[in-house]
């Protein structure tokens, strides 16, 4: 099995570099994580489904609250939990490394107009690798 995580990824435009010519491209930074599947039971897929409801949405697990139980316990029936036991990972990223300082500014200072999520996640991982280039 092999899973694709996606640290960030954004569509930079040309208009942000200093150099010409350029063009449209994209950048990403990914891990690749090979491994295998193992299933969980329904009490350990019950833990880690409230588990991660109490961080993003503790509300919803109060008594009486957004979802009601008998609710729950019908869409319970078509979740199957797994894990990855990984044993191989890789990482790879395309972030304009190969590009000169002012390019990679205007690649900061577009992406910090962006309000997608991804290509915030990305602007937030790029000056690390700008800083350790």
């Amino acid at each position: 099995m092999k899973c694709h995580i996606i640290v960030g990824i954004g569509i930079i435009s040309p208009t942000w570099y200093d150099s010409y010519p350029a063009v449209p491209t994209w950048n990403y930074s990914v891990v690749h994580a090979k491994g295998i599947i193992e299933l969980t039971d329904d009490a350990t897929t019950a833990q880690v489904l409230k588990s991660t409801i109490q961080q993003y949405e503790p509300s919803l697990l109060q008594s009486g609250g957004f979802i009601a139980d008998d609710y729950q316990q019908k869409l319970a029936k078509g979740i199957v939990g797994f894990k990855i036991v990984i044993d191989e990972l890789q990482g790879k990223q395309k972030l304009g490394q190969h590009r000169n300082q002012s390019d990679q500014q205007g690649v900061v200072q577009g992406l910090s107009l962006s309000n997608r999520a991804d290509e915030k996640q990305l602007l937030a991982y790029i000056p690390v690798i700008i800083e350790n280039a």
